[in-house]
């Protein structure tokens, strides 16, 4: 199970993302940027940035930028301590939802084994 102590405090996630795994769930949290449209003083529409806490799960054994984007699974939170705490719950759900498709990954030499083949 991951734990808050298991990942990186709120002003972490300004400048980096951060990467784990779990029992053969990888995953990154990150800073996401959405453009929300909010009324204006004047009734006028106006978009806005707003930050989001970004959690992505892939199965192991690679990195996020070489899985492909059909493996992963992407939500976003409030970027927030408590959207931290939102984030390590839906990864934990996550595993626990997909179980089965964690257990029976590959170990990295045996993928780039079968990639070569």
């Amino acid at each position: 199970m991951i734990e808050r102590r298991d990942v990186m405090p709120l002003n972490y996630y300004k400048k980096l993302g951060f990467s784990g795994s779990h029992k053969g769930m990888r995953f990154m949290l990150r800073k996401a940027v959405e453009t929300m449209e909010i009324q204006g003083e004047n009734g006028e529409k106006q978009e806005r940035p707003v930050d989001k806490l970004e959690a992505v799960i892939w199965p192991q054994p690679f990195n996020i930028e070489v899985t492909p984007d059909d493996e992963k699974k992407k939500e976003r939170f409030p970027f927030t301590d408590e959207g931290i705490l939102m984030a390590i719950q839906w990864l934990n759900e996550q595993y626990q939802a997909q179980r089965e498709r964690w257990e029976h990954t590959l170990p990295i030499l045996d993928a780039r084994r079968k990639e070569v083949e």
